[in-house]
């Protein structure tokens, strides 16, 4: 998408069956483009490091929901369970987890026990530290990890619903959100932008994206700072680096106190 329409035009992609992709939630725009300009779906997946394979995935025989991660592959039962690892009905929030054994389930962590059974702090199952929910017909959403996760309210909000919001702007090509704070009691969020070509980073631009959010989102949104920037720090395969942001966002927090 950031290359333009015209780049698959150049390639002979007949050799493409299917595509997979992880690491970022699939908004409906990136779905319509990969359709119009690659003539195929985009398959969205959820794995980990800790498990070793992809555990939730879109199969090229089901119907694709925008935003929607997939259903558990065979052999991996998944379920979204609440503080006290009791399963939540469809729709609520809560911590995804997939229960255990499966053939490429870790066995340690090197070096770091405690770590390690604070995935198996419920007996049975694997907490991945991500939260999501599960619709009707079975399909897992992403909302972030457990510790980006903010109360506006009474309603928890994740991440990945704020950058949903961000990227209806016609502004922002690409968005990433953090949550941290100095204290508890005051979560703020943080977005790094990367704009699109007709649009210049200004002062003026910060104040619309922030008002945007709060408009089509909720006013309470404790948007604290948009940064923007050339381009979003990933690895080699493309998965955004958040890691990287919250370590800036720290920084800055230390900086200020």
């Amino acid at each position: 998408m950031e290359a333009g329409d015209d780049l698959p035009g150049r390639y002979d992609l007949s050799s493409i069956i299917h595509i997979a992709t992880v690491g970022h939630t699939l908004l409906p725009d990136m779905l319509y483009w990969a359709r119009t300009n690659l003539k195929h779906s985009l398959h969205d997946t959820w794995w980990m490091s800790e498990t070793g394979m992809i555990c939730i995935a879109n199969f090229a025989s089901m119907d694709i929901k925008p935003g929607s991660m997939g259903k558990p592959v065979p052999g991996i039962e998944a379920a979204i369970l609440d503080e006290n690892g009791e399963k939540l009905p469809f729709l609520t929030m809560g911590e995804l987890a997939l229960k255990v054994p499966w053939p490429t389930m870790m066995r340690s962590i090197w070096h770091d026990e405690g770590r390690y059974m604070e995935y198996f702090r419920f007996k049975g199952w694997f907490m991945t530290g991500d939260m999501a929910l599960i619709d009707e017909e079975g399909y897992f959403y992403n909302q972030g990890r457990t510790d980006d996760l903010i109360k506006v309210g009474e309603k928890l909000i994740g991440p990945y619903e704020i950058e949903h919001i961000l990227y209806q702007h016609p502004a922002v090509r690409e968005a990433a959100v953090i949550s941290k704070s100095s204290k508890p009691s005051n979560p703020i969020l943080n977005a790094f932008i990367v704009v699109n070509r007709h649009f210049m980073p200004s002062n003026r631009l910060n104040q619309e994206i922030k008002a945007f959010v709060k408009a089509n989102l909720s006013p309470d949104i404790p948007l604290n700072e948009v940064a923007f920037l050339d381009k979003l720090p990933k690895t080699s395969s493309g998965k955004l680096l958040r890691r990287i942001l919250r370590v800036r966002v720290a920084q800055k927090i230390t900086a200020d106190i």
